[in-house]
């Protein structure tokens, strides 16, 4: 079972989650973000649910957050859970960078992590933008300079954090992903590696079949696929 003070960071989660939905009622005249859960099998012998949002407040902040909770072998019930949540402040409207304060939140008592970093968005670069937006391309980098948290040491270049998506056929196909480059601060295992690939295809409006392929090196079994449903809500 989950102790109270995971309790609390779900319940934190919840109300992060509905604060950043009210743009939901209003009128689709612009592009204010998505909502979308996953509910996957991974072969690793568990299930997972996976819950993903994007909000283009207006103004110069963004947020993105998800979380993830694992199931059990044995039952369904939830085991682990993990989730980062992201505001995004663009400090200057002409330039294509972010100052990103991150929160990521794991089941068990004191062991968040709260990082500090920059993101560079090459869709908002320009020369870059346009040639990416007609291949249905998008792409960030985001470098985390400073994390400390409960379980950490203060840690300079903590993550280097890629995310793409492609979609194509109107949007009927997609792949995206992220990967995370964990610093290690070891000249002989410099990197530990956190990456997820989905390919999502159009099964009705707003469903999708995906397969994930996975790689966790925090894990004793790093390698994964997850298979399963995605429903997708644009506002």
């Amino acid at each position: 079972m989950l102790t109270n003070t995971n309790a609390i960071k779900r319940l934190f989660l919840i109300i992060a989650f509905c604060y950043a939905l009210p743009v939901l009622g209003q009128e689709k005249e612009s592009n204010h973000g998505f909502f979308d859960p996953n509910l996957y099998y991974d072969t690793r012998g568990h299930s997972e649910l996976t819950i993903n949002a994007l909000v283009n407040f207006t103004g110069p902040f963004q947020y993105f957050g998800f979380v993830n909770y694992t199931g059990t072998e044995q039952d369904a019930d939830v085991g682990t859970f993990f989730s980062e949540q992201t505001l995004r402040w663009r400090f200057h409207k002409n330039l294509p960078f972010d100052l990103a304060f991150q929160a990521a939140l794991r089941n068990g008592p004191a062991n968040d992590s709260y990082r500090l970093g920059l993101r560079w968005s090459a869709n908002d670069t320009r020369g870059v933008g346009e040639f990416l937006k007609n291949l249905h391309f998008n792409y960030a980098v985001t470098v985390y300079a400073l994390q400390a948290g409960y379980g950490d040491q203060e840690v300079w270049m903590a993550q280097i954090e890629h995310a793409y998506r492609f979609s194509f056929w109107q949007n009927r196909v997609y792949l995206s992903g992220f990967a995370d480059q964990n610093l290690n601060h070891d000249p002989d295992d410099p990197f530990l590696w956190v990456t997820e690939h989905q390919l999502g295809v159009a099964m009705l409006k707003n469903f999708y079949a995906v397969a994930e392929f996975r790689i966790n090196e925090y894990l004793p079994e790093t390698t994964g696929v997850g298979l399963g449903l995605e429903y997708v809500v644009r506002f």
